[in-house]
């Protein structure tokens, strides 16, 4: 069962489209999964990936062997070695995925401060650019983890600043700006036709008006959340208004199809 749900975790990643990494802080809570994933990130070739790991707790079954730290940990995984992995875990169905060569090992929790801290904090740099995926790997059987954990991705831009949107992302923020500039324009010239033949002005015209400005606003959010985000790791509530005018927009779009 456990090497089926990881099978299909890796498939899905394989499918999945790349996501915005921001500054995280998830909570693990008694979770028994083989695998978790946290971030898909586009690494460039000034790529850096820190971990902190604090408030770590083992349990296990009352059957169940001591689990040995070595077998829990963190590591990175490249898209182009998605499939051999998948390979080692078909081929022998008590593989673990931090035994294979086609990972970029991080930490284990053999690494851990003695308890009661059980902590870890470190940063890794990746010099090889690619799309990396970062995982905790769980290969103790009947094994419940909780622990706090927060992941700070990012690539350093040539002045040493932090970029925390991934590489294939990082242009975002003014294909945005310039898109918004874009239909505020149209919009302009959409009220000034609308001004100069008023008198066969219906109110559909006024809602394409109207379309026009809820989607300028809506990219305008769009390019000040992933600034945000470029810049700090966090959208600031930008995102929140960005789904908002994304919303209004696609509810404009309703009364045009019938």
């Amino acid at each position: 069962m456990a090497k089926t749900a990881v099978i299909l975790l890796l498939f899905l990643l394989s499918i999945l489209s790349s996501t915005t990494a921001e500054i995280k802080s998830p909570t693990i809570k008694s979770d028994s999964r083989p695998m978790i994933l946290f971030e898909k990130f586009g690494f460039t070739h000034t790529g850096h990936v820190s971990i902190s790991v604090s408030s770590v707790s083992v349990s296990s079954s009352a059957n169940a062997p001591i689990p040995s730290p070595s077998r829990l940990g963190f590591f990175l995984l490249s898209e182009e070695s998605l499939l051999q992995v998948l390979l080692e875990i078909q081929q022998n169905s008590h593989f673990c995925v931090l035994d294979s060569h086609y990972i970029q090992h991080l930490f284990t929790f053999s690494d851990l401060s003695p308890p009661p801290l059980s902590r870890f904090n470190r940063s890794y740099p990746v010099s090889s650019p690619n799309e990396y995926s970062l995982f905790f790997s769980n290969c103790a059987p009947e094994t419940r983890v909780s622990m706090d954990v927060r992941t700070e991705i990012y690539n350093l831009d040539w002045d040493g600043s932090k970029d925390y949107l991934s590489a294939g992302q990082t242009q975002l923020p003014s294909l945005y700006t310039v898109f918004s500039v874009l239909y505020l324009a149209f919009l302009a010239y959409w009220i000034f036709l609308c001004y100069t033949n008023r008198r066969s002005v219906h109110r559909i015209h006024l809602l394409m008006a109207g379309l026009l400005l809820f989607k300028a606003l809506n990219l305008i959010c769009a390019a000040e959340d992933k600034h945000y985000v470029k810049v700090t790791g966090t959208p600031h509530g930008w995102d929140v208004l960005f789904y908002i005018f994304q919303f209004i927009v696609s509810f404009c779009y309703l009364p045009s199809s019938f």
